[in-house]
């Protein structure tokens, strides 16, 4: 399944998403298995009666949010840090991930995708990395 890459317009980060599903929001979450591990996406359905408790709270920008992300129900987010909001959150170990996700989101069902492709800008690492000399140089 080819998506589109991870922009900061269709990233999520975690708060956000724990709110979703405090709100039950959540339409529906997917763990997509890549040879670099594993990355969450979701797709959200249309707020309900808390959407219009939070806007009676005085919450405006978790209402902007929640608005943000029900917006277009086929719109797939990405978790991601708030760091990296290019390249969504690596899990390297399933049983993990699914612990996590239990604890932090808890639906119904999770749908498994494998053999997918990463939607993200490659990790360069540059940490005590050095340029390489050309041979005529280093002579």
């Amino acid at each position: 399944m080819q998506r589109p890459p991870c922009t900061p317009d269709n990233s999520i980060l975690e708060t956000d998403l724990e709110l979703a599903a405090k709100l039950d929001m959540i339409a529906s979450l997917q763990i997509n298995e890549t040879e670099r591990g594993f990355y969450l996406t979701a797709t959200f359905d249309q707020p309900t009666k808390a959407m219009r408790k939070i806007q009676d709270i005085g919450l405006k920008a978790m209402a902007q949010t929640i608005e943000q992300l029900a917006e277009n129900p086929e719109k797939v987010w990405y978790l991601a840090t708030r760091r990296e909001r290019h390249s969504p959150r690596l899990h390297r170990h399933l049983g993990r991930l699914n612990d996590f996700m239990r604890e932090k989101y808890p639906t119904e069902a999770v749908i498994l995708l494998r053999n997918q492709t990463w939607p993200g800008k490659a990790v360069v690492r540059t940490r005590g990395a050095r340029a390489k000399q050309s041979r005529q140089q280093a002579n």
